[in-house]
């Protein structure tokens, strides 16, 4: 399984830290206020639990789908459960500055940091998109202020330290993409957002598909669940690790769930 490949499915799907969401000003700029008025269409959740189906597609392969569980409280730990028959999957504990802990079926463990690990694949002075984060807060980033190009808003993610590029859809307050980009202008990353449901009284799009430049190769996340919950308690946080196991080094585990 490529490096690529788990980030989409779990860790760099929780992220680090609880993303908390500003309020964009409000005044004489119709960006703002656009993106004011999409927020509140959205709402927000502190708390939420979700189960998605994440389908990869290398290029020249077969697909794998995996089933993805999660459970993310206000303080901004991510719980993980990634399972699919017939593959080895994983339990993980995300914390809110990016530790993780990953145990495997095989109770194969490792501890170590999402910005480490994925330095390789971040650009300078960037950091983890969130897509805990679009389950919690929506497509709309958690920022300061937002600016319109021609019809897009534009808008620093304080979460990637990227600028974000948002295209609305035809129906009024939906997203129908989000792009990162680089100082420079180069897209870095894509969501392309589709299939908007009610998810407890949460707007969301049901089915995020997720471009990369450079990558080849289809990443589908299908939101099947999304429950606002008051708390989650500490036995459902609790990750069990193995005592007596040796603790792999991240590109060891990703060799050991397989290409």
């Amino acid at each position: 399984m490529s490096r690529c490949a788990i980030a989409v499915l779990g860790l760099a799907l929780a992220g680090c830290g609880p993303g908390r969401q500003t309020p964009p000003v409000i005044g004489a700029d119709t960006a703002a206020k656009r993106a004011a008025q999409a927020q509140a269409w959205h709402q927000g959740a502190a708390t939420i639990t979700a189960d998605l189906l994440v389908r990869i597609k290398p290029a020249g392969r077969d697909a794998l789908t995996f089933t993805v569980n999660i459970w993310s409280p206000a303080d901004g730990r991510i719980r993980l459960q990634v399972s699919k028959v017939g593959v080895s999957g994983f339990d993980a504990l995300i914390q809110p500055d990016g530790a993780f802990t990953v145990v495997s079926r095989e109770d194969d463990v490792v501890d170590d940091d999402l910005e480490r690990v994925f330095a390789a694949d971040l650009g300078a002075g960037a950091a983890l998109a969130r897509l805990v984060e679009e389950l919690k807060l929506g497509p709309l980033p958690a920022a300061a202020g937002f600016a319109a190009d021609g019809g897009i808003l534009t808008a620093l993610d304080p979460a990637t330290g990227l600028s974000v590029a948002i295209a609305f859809a035809e129906q009024p307050e939906q997203i129908a993409s989000k792009s990162w980009r680089d100082p420079a202008g180069a897209e870095q990353m894509r969501l392309d957002y589709a299939r908007y449901k009610t998810f407890d009284g949460l707007q969301r799009p049901s089915l995020m598909t997720i471009s990369i430049p450079g990558r080849d190769g289809e990443y589908l996340v299908r939101v099947q669940d999304l429950n606002v919950v008051p708390s989650i308690s500490d036995g459902r946080m609790r990750l069990s690790v193995p005592e007596g196991r040796p603790h792999l080094a991240f590109d060891a585990f990703l060799k050991r769930l397989g290409e």
